[in-house]
């Protein structure tokens, strides 16, 4: 029947191979034979005028290949039956391992400066030999049978059978796990025939890319190559690429194992535009949920992420260092959870980083050619920390644009390394940290998300899997230099660049703070002072305040913002503030940490850590920053300075996250004081809410907002108070008291009225001073001069002196803050008083 059939074919086309190479070995024998006689047959034979006793160039012809590939894909002869009559001299996986040998003794080398001059022509000698020898291995690779019918079978369309055929010819182990039904040491022995073949000959390597390009033609849109059909869309195909609706999950089920092949042998860096139409046909078929901005998890299976983990993101690195790949892959990631992006730079990152990779191989690992990451990337992972390394080295405030550039451009196609290299530098020396940051301006987005990927495992103390580092020194006062250096740049960086993924750093300080951990307490404080832009609410210590700045904080935020520096105002980047808020907000992330805050400051002073005691000093100074913490961190989810410039109620996003009085007290074990400190903003709110609305302009809102009433004034308030204290502290004060006492702050009973007039005298002067300057002439002579000396003390050039004695833009917009300052300060002391002398009449009359 069809079997006995196939078997004749088989041996039929075993007849014609076998003819073939006695042919071209019987061609081989007389050539060489010829060679013997001297030099002039010698000669002759290499002239080329004998050609029927050279070797020929090509020993099978080509219509052979594709003759069994076409028989093989319809089933009319089965392909492992042709191996007894194939005869090939090639090696494929003593080969690969040989290759992958030489390459990680040079990968080693890279780097490594030499000053032996001898080596150095040892090692120019070795290029040439390598060279000689890539040679012989292509021409072995285009006479080989076997290399030949799998090109051929792949041609037709299919993946699985050809490799399948390729790893029967060339795995010893694939026989056993046939005989076995072991499909995971079938699957693993496919995959290596295909990276060997596809590491050593870049033909084999371009077959498998036109494979890729012609099953995704359709889906692509694009129909073809532009006229000019490739190697396999010339032949019948087996299977037909994939139509235009196709699943996602379904085309990486069909795609992931080539894929994963061009990525490991490196091949994918000559196909670039393939790399392309890939990370559009993924962008174009991830979903968006229903938020419009990420795809849900269920939508991402194991088989897509597979591609990404193995082909999309770690390709990036084979591929030269420019910015239009790492735009077309971030189009797709950004569509993913920052945890699944987390996720995939993990996988790009393990096993390390440049030469740690080669350092945790073990000698057995590199015999059998099993490598934990593409020597591809390895080496593409050296070449690039050399460059950094070199412009890190001549960077400063001078050269911060040109060098600043070259370091972004080193970047873009490995940013883990770049920006590994750059944390552990800043950890050292904090004084690289603004210029580091002004350096990121020209870095793409996909290198911005990755810094902060980064920096989150930089925080974290370890490289994933090592000892956490310890965050204070020994005696537990003061912070480590390395975390002191990233607070401050992880405050710097949110700032410069709010769209950075900011939950995933929120939410490991959220998890240290649940076990307890306060030595990242000055992250938090980093980011809202710097990021938020509330430094101004901040302070080491009630101590070191002075009487102008104690004046200060019984006023409104903007006076309280004008004498906490003495009149320098820093600049305020609104819109890393406002995403910030909404981060804190979403998730009700922010009230998690506020509680988790009070607890840990309790439990500070009362619960032991570790097996030995503690300093008196460490619990206080751990106490004291809890606090500074916590009070900075609920004025700034329960400020509504912005709410008309966002639109949003932030007092009523944070009444819906913030529990009521007594689940404070009772549920989350918070004491008396704390839990009514949390709850303030909205129990004054609700307090004065017809007040504030007819300083607002909105006396016809007479009815109050469903978020307050769970803070309002009301019997069921009064009996929840009633838990707060003992039974017996009642009978020594009412309720009224002890309501007026914890519900008012220091805005509601106190004035700051000479602060006040102070500081709007100040802020006057400051606008006259920069009016006579706008104005010129002989009354800004003086001014100017002044100008222009303070300018050449500070070393200044004779331009920039000319430029500090102008009118320039910068001094328009701080005298346009000046006089919006003023205004707002006097309406802010207006209002103030009124609220005083309204608590005070309330009081009064109690």
């Amino acid at each position: 029947g069809n079997s006995s059939s196939g078997r004749a074919i088989a041996h039929l086309l075993g007849f014609k191979y076998r003819s073939y190479h006695n042919r071209a070995a019987k061609l081989a024998a007389v050539a060489a034979e010829k060679g013997k006689d001297g030099k002039d047959a010698s000669d002759k034979a290499g002239s080329g005028n004998d050609k029927s006793t050279s070797a020929p160039a090509r020993i099978y012809p080509r219509s052979l290949f594709i003759s069994t590939a076409f028989l093989s894909a319809h089933g009319l002869v089965d392909p492992h039956n042709l191996l007894p009559h194939l005869n090939s001299t090639l090696n494929l996986i003593d080969t690969y391992k040989t290759h992958t040998t030489t390459t990680i003794n040079r990968l080693k080398k890279l780097g490594v400066v030499s000053l032996n001059s001898s080596k150095a022509d040892k090692k120019d000698a070795k290029d040439d030999t390598a060279d000689s020898e890539s040679a012989d291995r292509d021409a072995a690779f285009r006479n080989d049978p076997i290399i030949g019918v799998f090109r051929a079978y792949l041609a037709m369309g299919d993946w699985d059978r050809p490799v399948a055929f390729l790893a029967h010819a060339t795995v010893p182990e694939f026989d056993s796990a046939v005989k076995d039904s072991d499909g995971d040491k079938m699957l693993s022995a496919m995959e290596l025939a295909a990276l060997a073949a596809c590491s050593l000959s870049e033909s084999v390597g371009a077959d498998v890319c036109a494979w890729v390009a012609t099953m995704i033609k359709n889906v692509h849109n694009e129909g073809g190559n532009n006229g000019k059909p490739s190697r396999a869309s010339i032949l019948p195909l087996l299977n037909s690429p994939f139509p235009t609706e196709t699943p996602l999950s379904e085309m990486s089920s069909v795609l992931r194992g080539p894929l994963s092949t061009l990525a490991a042998s490196g091949v994918i860096r000559l196909a670039q535009p393939l790399y392309i139409k890939l990370c559009q046909i993924y962008n174009k078929k991830l979903p968006l949920a229903e938020n419009k901005v990420e795809v849900e998890l269920k939508c991402i299976d194991d088989n897509i992420m597979s591609v990404l983990s193995t082909f999309m993101v770690p390709s990036l690195s084979l591929f030269p260092s420019d910015t239009l790949l790492p735009k077309e892959l971030w189009s797709l990631l950004k569509k993913l959870p920052y945890t699944l992006r987390y996720n995939l730079y993990s996988a790009w990152r393990k096993p390390g980083l440049e030469k740690g990779t080669l350092r945790s191989m073990l000698p057995k690992d590199i015999k059998s050619g099993k490598i934990p990451k593409p020597l591809g990337i390895i080496e593409s992972e050296i070449e690039t920390g050399i460059a950094a390394r070199y412009v890190l080295k001549r960077i400063s405030k001078e050269n911060i644009k040109d060098m600043g550039r070259q370091l972004s451009k080193t970047s873009h196609n490995n940013p883990l390394v770049v920006f590994t290299d750059i944390l552990a530098k800043i950890e050292s020396y904090d004084n690289l940290i603004l210029m580091m940051v002004d350096t990121f301006q020209f870095a793409t987005e996909l290198s911005l998300d990755v810094m902060g990927y980064c920096l989150l495992l930089s925080l974290g103390g370890s490289d994933g899997g090592g000892q956490r580092r310890s965050g204070t020194k020994m005696g537990g006062l003061n912070t480590e230099q390395w975390l002191a250096s990233l607070e401050t740049f992880t405050g710097a960086f949110y700032k410069k660049f709010p769209d950075v993924e900011l939950r995933g750093i929120l939410l490991y300080l959220t998890a240290r703070f649940r076990d307890g951990e306060s030595s990242e307490l000055g992250v938090l404080r980093s980011l809202i002072k710097t990021a938020g832009g509330y430094g101004f609410v901040d302070y080491d210590s009630t101590a070191s305040l002075s009487e102008l700045q104690l004046d200060g904080r019984c006023g409104s935020r903007l006076l309280k913002r004008e004498t906490s520096s003495f009149g320098v105002v820093d600049n305020i980047n609104r819109k890393a503030s406002q995403h910030l808020r909404a981060v804190l907000q979403g998730g009700d992330l922010g009230v998690m940490m506020i509680l988790l805050l009070s607890q840990m400051r309790l439990k500070s002073l009362y619960t032991k850590v570790g097996s030995g005691t503690e300093h008196v000093k460490v619990i206080g100074n751990t106490y004291d920053d809890c606090e500074a913490v916590l009070c900075l961190l609920l004025e700034f989810l329960s400020d509504s300075s912005d709410d008309q410039v966002t639109g949003s109620s932030t007092k009523e996003k944070f009444a819906a996250s913030m529990p009521s009085l007594e689940d404070l007290h009772t549920k989350y074990g918070l004491d008396t004081a704390v839990a009514w400190m949390l709850c303030r903003p909205l129990i004054r709110k609700s307090m004065f809410f017809k007040d504030d609305n007819k300083l607002a302009g909105n006396a016809s809102q007479k009815v109050m907002p469903a978020f307050l009433e769970r803070f309002a004034a009301s019997p069921d308030m009064t009996k929840s108070c009633e838990k707060l204290l003992p039974q017996g502290a009642w009978k020594n004060i009412t309720q009224a008291m002890f309501q007026a006492f914890y519900s008012l702050s220091i805005y509601d009973i106190l004035c700051p009225e000479e602060r006040y007039n102070i500081e709007i005298g100040r802020l006057k002067k400051e606008v006259e001073r920069l009016i006579i300057l706008q104005k010129g002439g002989d009354a800004a002579r003086g001014q100017m001069s002044a100008l222009a000396a303070a300018a050449a003390a500070a070393g200044a050039s004779a331009n920039e002196v000319r430029l500090a004695t102008t009118f320039t833009l910068v001094h328009r917009e701080e005298l346009d803050r000046l006089k919006r300052n003023v205004d707002q300060l006097n309406k802010d002391f207006q209002r103030q008083q009124k609220r005083c002398r309204f608590v005070t009449s309330m009081l009064e009359s109690q």
